[in-house]
């Protein structure tokens, strides 16, 4: 059984200043800092290539976790701001129940707004900014949940050529439907929000035990294909964990429908976790925790239902 999605995984060029920043902004603290090796063995040669040394950072919200990774051996690679209609995850969603207390300390911290906060029409409030760094975080205002809530994390968000496979892919996964599908156009707030032009774009969501795997499809400006898969050292957000209940059932599971893994099972008994590749390329990790690593399982985060509270709120 998959338990919820776990953390989203960013590499950084400086893992100090944004475990720092993610502090300021969102209140992620760091509950585990580590040093590892992508020349430890072939496994991890395969996800990050022979890069040498890897920082890690594993930073706790309300209700999931941010893993952060600098390549420190690895020549730094050009800053690029990539748009959110590039295929692969773009953003992670951090919601509140009052915008003024994400956004001003995200830019006090040093967070770069696309547009000033936005309501498309919902009665939300949203807004795409991107960190010292360049990486996109959305920040989104629901007047339904309490001010007092502390921020949480509501979805990963993925641009895909095609919604479908990716679509079929996590619903196999997670043993969940898309409970929302949408489509986008003629909306210059849209434009506004993103820092495209004539956006034009279809959307799914898909519920996990924690918070929501969002697709988009942009039609125009079209998201096109990459040629071969990003390894997890490329700058920016590189992959998706999802905590599970028994790693070798899911493994087992998966296999049986179809899906190839890019590794075996790793780790040291406590944390076992494994890796295969989503329709887009995207890499998805699978990770169990048992024993002493039972405190970094989601169960164990305050909050972990709060997506859940939300949608019960919206439902009434």
């Amino acid at each position: 059984m998959i338990v919820g999605i776990h953390h989203t995984g960013l590499v950084v060029p400086d893992l100090s200043a944004a475990t720092a920043y993610y502090g300021a902004a969102f209140n992620l603290r760091p509950v585990l800092q580590y040093e590892t090796s992508s020349n430890r063995e072939a496994d991890a040669r395969k996800l990050f290539g022979d890069i040498g040394t890897i920082k890690v950072a594993m930073l706790a919200g309300e209700n999931g976790f941010l893993e952060l990774f600098e390549c420190t051996d690895q020549a730094p690679s050009p800053y690029q701001e990539k748009p959110v209609n590039e295929q692969g995850i773009t953003h992670v969603c951090i919601q509140v129940g009052d915008m003024d207390s994400i956004f001003e300390p995200a830019v006090a911290a040093g967070a770069r707004p696309i547009a000033d906060p936005l309501d498309l029409g919902t009665g939300n409030l949203y807004c795409y900014a991107r960190d010292p760094f360049g990486n996109i975080t959305e920040l989104e205002a629901l007047p339904i949940a309490d001010k007092s809530w502390a921020p949480w994390l509501a979805h990963v968000s993925f641009s895909t050529p095609d919604i479908g496979p990716m679509a079929d892919f996590y619903g196999c996964l997670l043993g969940a439907e898309p409970r929302a599908r949408i489509q986008l156009s003629n909306n210059p707030k849209g434009d506004a929000l993103t820092g495209l032009r004539d956006v034009a774009v279809k959307g799914a969501w898909i519920m996990t035990g924690s918070f929501q795997i969002e697709l988009w499809s942009y039609e125009h400006p079209r998201t096109t294909p990459r040629e071969t898969p990003v390894p997890l050292s490329a700058p920016g957000w590189q992959h998706i964990a999802f905590e599970v209940e028994n790693i070798e059932a899911e493994v087992h599971r998966l296999e049986t429908a179809g899906h190839s893994f890019m590794t075996g099972i790793m780790g040291n008994g406590n944390a076992l976790y494994t890796y295969l590749r989503d329709p887009d390329g995207n890499a998805v990790e699978l990770i169990k925790f048992s024993g002493d690593a039972s405190s970094f399982s989601l169960s164990a985060r305050p909050n972990h239902q709060r997506v859940a509270d939300v949608e019960a709120r919206v439902r009434g």
